[in-house]
C-alpha cells in the first residue's frame, strides 16, 4: 500500500495494474515536471471501487478506462460527478489466440464477432486466459462483449436483452481466471500447452517482451461487432493538486513521452501528431 505521508512533489496514484510497464517512463516525467509519482497497482474494477469509496491516500488515478468508474459514480447518492480526467494513450480490447483457433475463426470469412469467440469456447475449443471481469476492467469489457453480440439488439446492452447461455459458453472457456489483465498475460504463458487464447488489450500481444516468451505467435483478432477501446485516462482526485496533474499530463502527451509510449508499450499514441 501507499504511505499516506509525502514529501512535496510527490503524487500517490492507483493504477490499472498493466500500467507497469510505464514504470521507466516517470523517472523521466521526474525530472522534467518535479513531480514523482508513487503507484499503487490493482485491476481497474477495484481501483474504481477505491475511488468510488474516496480513499484520501490518492491524489491521482490512471486506469485502462474510466466507464466503470462513471456509471459507479452516478449510482452513488447523491451521484457524483466524474474526476476531471485527460486520456494518454489508447489500445483496443483484442483476442489473440493460436494459428489453428484462428483458422477456425475466420473459416467463414475475415469478420469474427464476439458470439463467434463466444461459440468456440463453448464447444471446448478455446481455452483462454482473461482477467476476471469482477476485478480487471478487460475482462469486464469482453463479457459486455459478448452480451451485446447475443443480444443481437444492436443498441446499448440493456439488462432485459442479457441471455445467459451465451455468456456461460463463453466463461466456459474462460481457464487461466486472475485479479487483472497484467496477470492473465503471465498466466498465459505460464499455461501455454492448455491455454490457447488469450483476451487482453492489443498493446499486451504486440509486446516485445510478450513475443519473446510465447512459444507460438499468437493471431489477433480484433471483433469486427465491436471493438472497446481503453483509453487510459489520468484523473484528478484531489483539486488542490490541479497544477501538478496539469504538468504530468502536458509532459505524458508531448512527442517525447508518446514516443516512448509507442515504442516500448505498443500502445498508440494519443497525441495525432506522433
Amino acid at each position: 500500500m501507499l504511505n499516506r505521508r509525502r514529501r512535496a512533489g510527490t503524487a500517490a496514484r492507483a493504477a490499472s495494474s498493466e500500467l507497469r510497464d510505464l514504470e521507466p517512463l516517470l523517472d523521466d516525467l521526474r525530472v522534467a515536471t518535479g513531480v514523482q509519482l508513487t503507484l499503487d497497482y490493482s485491476g481497474t474494477i477495484d481501483a474504481s471501487e477505491t475511488i468510488v469509496r474516496g480513499d484520501p491516500a490518492y491524489d491521482l488515478a490512471w486506469l485502462s478506462s474510466n466507464r466503470y468508474l462513471d456509471v459507479r459514480l452516478h449510482e452513488q447518492r447523491p451521484v457524483q460527478a466524474t474526476p476531471l480526467s485527460v486520456s494518454i494513450m489508447t489500445s483496443p480490447l483484442v483476442v489473440g489466440v493460436t494459428p489453428d483457433i484462428a483458422d477456425r475463426l475466420t473459416a467463414d470469412g475475415p469478420d469474427v464477432t464476439w458470439a463467434d469467440i463466444a461459440d468456440q469456447a463453448a464447444a471446448g475449443r478455446l481455452r483462454f486466459a482473461m482477467g476476471d471481469p469482477r476485478h480487471s476492467g478487460s475482462g469486464q469489457a469482453a463479457l459486455v462483449g459478448v452480451a451485446t453480440a447475443a443480444a443481437g439488439t444492436g443498441r446499448a446492452l440493456r439488462l432485459e436483452d442479457v441471455r445467459c447461455d451465451r455468456l456461460i459458453g463463453f466463461r466456459t472457456g474462460h481457464k487461466a481466471v486472475t485479479d487483472n489483465a497484467d496477470e492473465a498475460a503471465r498466466q498465459f504463458l505460464a499455461a501455454q500447452g492448455g491455454i490457447n487464447g488469450l483476451i487482453t488489450n492489443e498493446s499486451v500481444l504486440l509486446s516485445p517482451n510478450a513475443a519473446r516468451g510465447s512459444r507460438d505467435p499468437l493471431r489477433i483478432i480484433y471483433p469486427a461487432d465491436g471493438i472497446v477501446l481503453s483509453d487510459y485516462p489520468l484523473l484528478l482526485l484531489k483539486p488542490e493538486h490541479r497544477p501538478s496533474y496539469d504538468k504530468v499530463v502536458e509532459w505524458l502527451r508531448g512527442e517525447r513521452a508518446q514516443r516512448w509510449i509507442m515504442d516500448r508499450t505498443a500502445r498508440r499514441p494519443i497525441n495525432p501528431a506522433i
